[in-house]
């Protein structure tokens, strides 16, 4: 049963993102976990927000942490925010430090707050 996954620092392509999302959908070691570390993965938000948000839905995460990936943008938080469904209620922490959102993911981040209600 694994609770806390790390993956910081490895390059984790959309492709990686869709297969962790698919083995979590499925009775699995993985549908128990809490923390999912994808800290500085250059991960691209667009591309990696449907599975993300998919991995939310279909397990315990209450961690998220995707700071440094530089790449992710306002773009993949709006992605994101689409994608999720309309509560997660076993979020409690989004980490998105160094993510480069700008201005515009204002908009984003409020609908995150209504989707994560205990973020």
């Amino acid at each position: 049963r694994v609770v806390d996954l790390v993956l910081l620092g490895n390059s984790v392509d959309s492709a990686a993102i869709d297969h962790l999302a698919a083995v979590c959908a499925q009775p699995s070691p993985l549908v128990h976990l809490q923390k999912l570390n994808l800290v500085s993965c250059s991960m691209n938000g667009e591309s990696t927000a449907k599975s993300l948000a998919s991995i939310v839905a279909s397990t315990h995460l209450a961690h998220l942490d995707i700071n440094g990936n530089t790449r992710f943008g306002n773009r993949g938080l709006v992605s994101l925010v689409a994608a999720l469904p309309e509560e997660c209620s076993s979020v409690t922490l989004l980490s998105v430090a160094d993510c480069g959102l700008g201005p515009g993911c204002a908009v984003a981040l409020d609908q995150m707050v209504n989707k994560l209600p205990k973020l």
